[in-house]
């Protein structure tokens, strides 16, 4: 089973890293990368999407306003150079997983495995 999946993050390294970690991964089909919430809601407009990697701050905005999007309908994985001391300041509770920048590959992968049996039990 494909899992089709956008990255909001408004660092270019940031997004470059999980675009190259989502192509190694054969199960994982790359919709688009987008730097700002309004760029997000376009791109979900425009396709199915069943796992959103996510940063905590965004251009003009943060993670606390995804709570508009019908949440429930995605895999969320956060993706964060914040330490966990930072994390309190947002709502985090619909997210799958987080992952703590720098991340490798294999932390990339340990996170998927632990979220997709989620989307495919539903």
């Amino acid at each position: 089973m494909k899992f089709s999946c956008i990255i909001l993050d408004d660092e270019p390294l940031a997004q470059e890293q999980v675009e190259a970690y989502i192509s190694q991964c054969d199960e994982l089909v790359l919709l688009g990368k987008v730097s700002s919430m309004q760029g997000l809601e376009r791109m979900l407009n425009a396709h199915k999407a069943d796992i959103l990697f996510l940063d905590i701050k965004f251009r003009g905005g943060d993670i606390n306003q995804i709570a508009k999007l019908k949440i429930k309908d995605y895999i969320i994985i956060v993706i964060t150079a914040l330490s966990h001391k930072h994390l309190e300041d947002y709502n985090l509770k619909f997210a799958r997983d987080i992952l703590f920048k720098p991340f490798s590959l294999e932390s990339f992968k340990e996170s998927l495995n632990k979220v997709i049996p989620l989307k495919a039990v539903k």
